[in-house]
């Protein structure tokens, strides 16, 4: 036999063998091509997320710059100005923006129930308790929202409503009163008798903001008030009465606290005028960004101090669910 006519069955090895080697070249080349798009696409992602949430941003920044001049062109807040307006859809190159600011003070401040040296405020603990039955809550759960952010471990207006630490170190899981401001308005949902439905019935009218409620600091903006916050001033203002003022202010604003009072559907009411006003400090700006590979959503909390800074006081950042 001679060496140069090898046997079939090593020539048919010699073939399957050469076959394997180009199947396993090809395939690692094809996996090494799937790794390098794969690769790409999530450097894709990533810069993407980024570019989305730097857009979010820029529209906060917008926000409060529009803010800062609205605030040297009025003295006053209302429904009728350009900032709030919500802006339509935004095309921006591979996406949209959306969003609006809403102006905070139009609700009721539940970190104003405390006032100096930590005691109750009477007043607006009396508002509290008559929005709550405006929304057809039950009034007893203004006691341990109170108490929730109250500096003690005492119950403080209702002994039998009320819940500092004590009741909620039984629960399961259990925690502490947080004894001090609330961050939040979702921290509502930890307070004793808040349950799913009370808090989608509350959430639209409250608002917690950093400081007491009080002329010189976030009173209620009676031009972006809602109408359960207008009755809450005072329990003698039905809803038909509360609907025109809210009406009243939408259409054509009041320009001071004293033209508000005077109107035909409060006037003659047993109604205390401390902590109104008609220009608002705290607003929050709502933002949407979308592109061809991100998507991020922004909501903050912004400061416009009087004669002073626009500032973010919160953010909070959102992408897919």
């Amino acid at each position: 036999m001679s060496a140069a006519n090898p046997p079939s069955d090593q020539r048919g090895i010699a073939l399957i063998t050469a076959m394997l080697v180009v199947f396993l070249a090809t395939f690692a080349a094809s996996d090494l091509a799937y790794r390098v798009q794969l690769a790409i696409n999530r450097t894709a992602v990533v810069l993407g997320q980024r570019q989305a949430l730097y857009y979010a941003i820029g529209v906060e920044q917008w926000a409060a710059e529009i803010l800062r001049r609205d605030a040297e062109d009025s003295e006053t807040d209302h429904a009728q100005e350009g900032w709030a307006k919500p802006f339509a859809e935004l095309p921006i190159e591979g996406g949209k923006i959306s969003g609006y600011i809403s102006d905070q003070q139009g609700r009721f401040n539940l970190n104003g129930l405390i006032g100096e040296q930590g005691v109750v405020d009477e007043t607006q603990f009396e508002r509290l308790l008559t929005l709550l039955r405006s929304v057809g809550a039950d009034e007893n759960v203004g006691a341990a929202m109170v108490d929730w952010i109250d500096t003690d471990e005492n119950e403080t207006v209702d002994k039998g409503n009320g819940a500092e630490s004590l009741y909620y170190m039984t629960l399961k899981p259990p925690y502490r009163a947080a004894n001090g401001p609330m961050s939040h308005i979702t921290e509502l949902r930890l307070v004793k008798g808040v349950d799913g439905e009370t808090f989608a019935a509350l959430e639209p009218h409250l608002t917690v903001l950093p400081v007491a409620t009080g002329p010189e600091a976030a009173g209620i903006n009676v031009n972006a008030a809602t109408v359960p916050v207008l009755m809450a001033l005072s329990p003698e203002l039905g809803e038909a009465d509360a609907k025109a003022l809210r009406d009243e202010a939408a259409n054509t604003a009041f320009d001071s606290v004293e033209g508000f009072l005077a109107h035909s559907a409060i006037s003659g009411l047993a109604l205390d005028a401390a902590g109104l006003t008609v220009a608002s400090r705290f607003f929050s700006v709502h933002a949407e960004v979308e592109t061809e590979y991100g998507y991020a959503r922004i909501d903050s909390l912004i400061e416009r101090v009087p004669d002073g800074p626009v500032r973010v006081i919160r953010r909070e950042l959102g992408g897919p669910v």
